[in-house]
């Protein structure tokens, strides 16, 4: 798909829609369907298509995890998406909310997206705990 078709945000996503972007791992298909019974969910669409979808999972009263989900399509768009991750998570810090993301030190590509988007790693749970700090 390319980067240049048109983008769309809506909420909540359809658990249907989650589980294309889930695949066929079960594993990970029960976790991101908790998810979304748990959390405010977002999709981004591109060109009328679901290209990636996030949860934002309550942790505590303050605090939300931040969970992706991407189609391979969305590999074009990724700044694009970035972006739009910057606009609706700053609003939601401004009100006091952590948002946290949780990224294997293996992800290469989910801890750039996370820094290019805001988010400072720490030293907490192995490296894999980040903040978002805008």
């Amino acid at each position: 798909m390319s980067s240049r078709s048109e983008l769309r945000v809506e909420t909540p996503v359809s658990v249907v829609e989650l589980m294309r972007l889930a695949g066929a791992n079960r594993r990970v298909r029960r976790i991101v369907t908790y998810q979304a019974r748990q959390s405010e969910t977002v999709g981004v669409y591109l060109g009328g298509r679901l290209a990636a979808a996030a949860t934002l999972f309550p942790e505590g009263p303050h605090v939300r995890e931040l969970c992706l989900l991407f189609d391979p399509s969305a590999r074009g768009a990724m700044l694009r998406l970035v972006r739009v991750a910057q606009l609706m998570l700053r609003p939601l810090a401004e009100h006091g909310v952590v948002i946290v993301a949780r990224i294997r030190t293996s992800n290469r590509a989910g801890r750039r997206m996370a820094r290019l988007a805001g988010f400072l790693e720490t030293d907490a749970e192995g490296g894999r705990l980040w903040i978002w700090r805008g």
